[in-house]
């Protein structure tokens, strides 16, 4: 009787909802899953109560995370140097657009060899024909309404 009273206690806790139980200790309290989907079993050992649950709630955003840009291809590694530039231009960009410079963070950064597969050395390798440079941001918006703006003034700048 104590271990149904406390399941009691706990589901009122919970919030108010209609509950089912016996008097045993091994039934299965259950709470009606119309008002809330949630179960709570009493376990074998005194004192312990298992709750699981599930919630979900909606609202209205109100702040948006942008993965925004450049990928610079060209014969030479001073693609890296050219990539620079072109991010600094976008950075400044989304700064003008009212984002705070600790709301953009860079998420990856790489530069890669391109390659012809069109024709194979004797050693199994392929001649590397120029390197590609990618640069990502993620950059958190909050003003949810300045999203289109801050899109838009970043690939102006040469922003992806």
């Amino acid at each position: 009787m104590k271990k149904f009273f406390t399941a009691l206690l706990a589901v009122m806790l919970l919030g108010t909802v209609p509950v089912f139980a016996s008097e045993s200790d091994s039934d299965l309290v259950s709470v009606l899953p119309s008002t809330l989907p949630a179960r709570m079993y009493l376990s074998d050992n005194p004192g312990t109560l298992s709750v699981s649950g599930e919630g979900r709630v909606k609202v209205m955003p109100d702040m948006a995370l942008l993965n925004i840009g450049t990928t610079i291809t060209g014969e030479t590694t001073a693609v890296q140097q050219e990539s620079v530039k072109v991010m600094e231009k976008v950075i400044a960009a989304i700064k003008d657009s009212g984002v705070a410079e600790a709301d953009i963070k860079t998420t990856s950064y790489s530069l890669s060899p391109r390659y012809n597969y069109e024709v194979m050395r004797r050693d199994g390798t392929y001649d590397i024909v120029g390197y590609s440079m990618t640069h990502m941001l993620e950059v958190t918006v909050r003003d949810i309404d300045a999203v289109g703006t801050v899109l838009s003034n970043a690939t102006e700048a040469g922003g992806t």
